[in-house]
């Protein structure tokens, strides 16, 4: 009983870092400089959040979910990308921290926001339809 209980939260994890995967390459190209990313401001915001809620809080929640822990993540109808927990945060996280980092400002608000801070809660305030993301 464990181990599905495990599978399922190991697959939720793997389907929100694919969602997490495709929001981010769909943003990335639209920011080249500090004026596109002020442009595309909210929306690394919220992606930030969303991982932070769906992805970083459901790893901290389930401590056998360790940086060397395999898992696959959908990256299309029939394919997957193998990858480890570590470096799917890399794809995800990490590129989010460093596409913030062309503003100091905003890079602070996402670093904050992924150390569930209090832009964290600022933004979950200010967006009630956030609270329904898990």
């Amino acid at each position: 009983m464990i181990d599905i209980q495990r599978g399922k939260e190991l697959n939720n994890c793997a389907i929100s870092i694919a969602k997490i995967l495709k929001m981010v390459a769909e943003i990335e190209p639209n920011i080249s400089d500090a004026d596109d990313l002020y442009k595309n401001k909210e929306g690394i915001l919220i992606l930030a959040y969303i991982s932070r809620v769906t992805i970083l809080d459901r790893i901290e929640n389930n401590p056998w979910m360790v940086p060397e822990q395999p898992i696959r993540i959908a990256t299309g109808l029939f394919s997957i990308r193998k990858e480890t927990i570590a470096s799917a945060l890399s794809l995800t996280v990490g590129r989010i921290i460093k596409i913030a980092e062309y503003d100091m400002d905003i890079s602070d608000l996402v670093d904050d926001i992924l150390k569930k801070g209090d832009a964290f809660y600022d933004l979950k305030n200010l967006i009630p339809s956030l609270n329904n993301i898990t």
